[in-house]
């Protein structure tokens, strides 16, 4: 938890407003001329609470970077927050409801003070601000990896945990996660198709047949992978390509998303009639990700070739490199992104409710 210091001004004003507001229906709509009157923001709210009044409704969301406009329902006291801004309803995608029950606004709309130290808190979008006296402290709400799952119910065991995904929206994703016992859990994707690559440990230089080994400066490489796990940033979602934990593998360790060989020489570009031989296929199927539009492979090495293909939806890229030594990888990294499509069943990993939710 990030804990906070500064002075505080305009706390009477703060108080007031807040006092004004203590019952669901004392609040006089009329001085607050920015409300929406009988109108809700269409979609679901990242969160939903019970709460005494508008003005604590507006301390709620102003706690929080993540919640740009809320729903507050006058009869009930239920608050929606959502991490949209809206603008003018005549363009809102919105519903209409009798006036007396729902007003929507806009949090920036509201002053800043009603949160008293939270006012400039810099808490992230998954934290809530929990004002203190003199400051305030960030507290986790929503766990965004395996170490916030853990601070947040420190018992928790190895598997599969839903996170969400902090610079992708706060997306929720489904991450087993490693090693809870330890001071520093490890995030991986699971991947219910096996990936799978292949280094041929033959040669067969100018197509004129098939050798036994490698030479040179390839011998000891070669061999077959099988990825069951990979693990990835759960800021930026990379891959880290070359992590075993979860895989099984014979001679060498080839990297994930990588293709190479040592097999066939191809000649200024042209491909070899009997080669390239390496090869590697990711397959996300299952996972709710996708490789982002944007991750590109770079070919390598000497006299070498390649071929990488990928599905529509970017769920499933196969790689056909190689050279004498050759090999194509990912430019700049491995990035994966959420992929909407694929729905993931609630059974299939454990919810975790920090202690602010």
């Amino acid at each position: 938890m990030k804990s906070y210091m500064y002075g505080v001004q305009g706390a009477f004003l703060a108080v007031s407003l807040c006092t004004v507001c203590a019952a669901n229906t004392c609040t006089d709509l009329g001085n607050l001329p920015f409300l929406k009157n009988g109108y809700t923001w269409a979609g679901s709210p990242f969160m939903n609470l019970t709460t005494g009044g508008l003005m604590l409704c507006a301390v709620e969301c102003i706690k929080r970077s993540r919640c740009m406009s809320f729903n507050f329902y006058l009869q009930d006291g239920s608050c929606e927050m959502r991490d949209v801004e809206t603008s003018d309803p005549f363009y809102w995608p919105v519903s209409t409801v009798p006036v007396s029950t729902v007003v929507h606004s806009n949090i920036h709309q509201f002053p800043e003070l009603l949160a008293r130290t939270c006012k400039l808190h810099d808490c992230d979008v998954h934290e809530t601000c929990i004002p203190e006296d003199g400051g305030y402290s960030c507290a986790i709400e929503f766990p965004s990896s395996c170490a916030d799952v853990k601070q947040c119910a420190p018992k928790s065991g190895d598997g599969e945990y839903w996170i969400y995904l902090r610079d992708f929206n706060m997306v929720k994703a489904r991450i087993y996660c490693h090693n809870m016992a330890s001071t520093e859990p490890a995030d991986y994707l699971t991947l219910p198709v096996t990936n799978y690559g292949y280094y041929p440990i033959l040669r067969n230089p100018d197509c004129a047949g098939e050798e036994e080994g490698l030479a040179g400066t390839c011998d000891g490489n070669g061999g077959e992978v099988w990825f069951n796990k990979i693990k990835i940033d759960t800021r930026s979602l990379r891959v880290t390509t070359n992590d075993h934990t979860f895989a099984n593998y014979t001679n060498s360790k080839l990297l994930y998303g990588v293709a190479s060989d040592c097999y066939a020489k191809h000649n200024d570009g042209v491909k070899a009639s009997c080669g390239p031989r390496g090869t590697f296929t990711i397959d996300l199927s299952g996972t709710g990700m996708a490789v982002t539009s944007e991750t590109t492979w770079l070919d390598t090495g000497f006299m070498y070739w390649m071929n990488v293909t990928r599905a529509d939806d970017n769920t499933r890229v196969y790689m056909n490199c190689g050279g004498y030594p050759g090999f194509c990888e990912a430019r700049e990294g491995l990035f994966l992104q959420p992929y909407n499509m694929d729905v993931l069943e609630e059974s299939s990993a454990t919810e975790v409710h920090c202690t602010n939710q």
